[in-house]
């Protein structure tokens, strides 16, 4: 035999070697079945699906993509909930658990168990109950203190996150009215509990509230041009119903705005009313001299001043006062503004080249939605009065 059949030969016979090898090891090697396979495809998504559904939840695990997000407590997020678990169970009653591995067999027992247990729990209006001292809207914030805060972009996420917050609020109050009325209630103990803890939350001075505490930080982590970005002209307004946070333009009217930030440093909208408030436009505030709680006088308020003498005005007409504009108000005539001030509730174009512009509102326009209004008169008997006005950074 010549020595290149010889070669052939033997390359022949090595490659025969690895193939039986191969087709040896791929007939003994055990592979998933389609039930594994599809068991673990369910999981993955399965996985995802919790994350986006619960975003909280996610950002305690480090993921980040839903920092900026909130849970419903919605009716109708109860029952789509509902519907995703009756479709989860579908999925699995499709798979037959005895194909599974060990490990998954249990997996799978536990998953059903879970959500039979959960869907099981869907017959009952459970969203008439869910305020007690240990959980409820009344304490967010207190999921902003386990969250970790490194970057400016964490603090901004957690801000949008409250903003989001304010709906499961209104989403609270909408059910537990409609919950009483079918007669579902928490214990008078745990109901006490609630409203001394949303008590404790009204009337906390705005420097130490909890909301505003998780933002202190942020220094530590922006830069010096994002920390200089404007804090100092950040005003904090806290009423019944929550907090009022505004931005200040003392480039647009700087001898108004440094008015304004006088009254507030010496604390003096304190205790004032909202004495003229119209529904859905606007409310006004600031009468130093006849609005305060204690001495009010119904016959003059809304005349009253400062004691540091009217202004002169400084409008903009290239200022759009759209909804949350803050401006100061005046008489009917020009030069005459002081110490009361107006928030728009809408657009008002009309207004713009006619009153000076302060501000406006970053976060808080529904809460004044909430301010007392009366159907027959723009001056409010009995009115809300402001319980603080702060600047974020004395």
């Amino acid at each position: 035999m010549k020595f290149g059949q010889l070669l052939s030969v033997v390359i022949i016979a090595g490659l025969v070697g690895i193939a039986s090898n191969i087709g040896y090891t791929y007939l003994t090697t055990e592979r998933p079945n389609s039930d594994q396979l599809k068991f673990e495809e369910f999981l993955n998504k399965n996985w995802e699906d919790t994350l986006e559904k619960s975003p909280l939840f996610a950002s305690l695990l480090g993921d980040k993509r839903f920092d900026d997000k909130v849970s419903s407590n919605s009716v109708e997020d109860f029952f789509l909930n509902r519907d995703y678990e009756k479709y989860v169970l579908d999925i699995l009653n499709s798979i037959d658990p005895d194909n599974l591995s060990s490990d998954d067999q249990l997996n799978y027992r536990l998953l059903v168990l879970d959500y039979e247990t959960s869907l099981e729990g869907r017959e009952f209006p459970s969203y008439y109950m869910r305020l007690n001292q240990r959980g409820g809207v009344q304490d967010y914030y207190d999921m902003g203190n386990r969250l970790n805060f490194t970057t400016a972009e964490d603090y901004e996420n957690w801000f949008k996150r409250v903003q989001g917050y304010t709906q499961n609020v209104k989403n609270s109050l909408k059910n537990n009215m409609e919950g009483l009325e079918y007669g579902y209630t928490q214990p008078k103990l745990v109901t006490r509990g609630v409203t001394a803890q949303i008590k404790g939350l009204l009337e906390k001075d705005i420097e130490d509230h909890p909301y505003l505490t998780i933002f202190k930080g942020s220094f530590d982590v922006m830069s010096e041009a994002e920390a200089n970005d404007n804090p100092e002209n950040i005003a904090v307004l806290n009423i019944n119903c929550g907090n009022v946070i505004i931005e200040l333009y003392p480039d647009l009217s700087p001898n108004s705005v440094e008015r304004f930030k006088t009254l507030i440093k010496s604390k003096a909208y304190d205790d004032v009313a909202f004495h003229r408030v119209i529904k859905d436009k606007l409310v006004q505030a600031g009468d130093i001299e006849f609005g305060k709680r204690n001495n009010i006088d119904y016959g003059k308020i809304g005349t009253g001043k400062s004691g540091l003498g009217t202004l002169n005005s400084e409008v903009d007409k290239d200022f759009n006062y759209d909804a949350g504009s803050v401006a100061l108000a005046r008489s009917q005539k020009y030069n005459t503004e002081d110490s009361q001030f107006f928030i728009t509730l809408q657009d008002e174009p009309l207004y713009e080249g006619e009153y000076t512009p302060i501000g406006k509102v970053l976060y808080g326009l529904e809460t004044l939605r909430t301010i007392k209004y009366l159907d027959k008169s723009v001056y409010v008997l009995r009115p809300d009065f402001i319980n603080s006005l702060r600047m974020l950074i004395d």
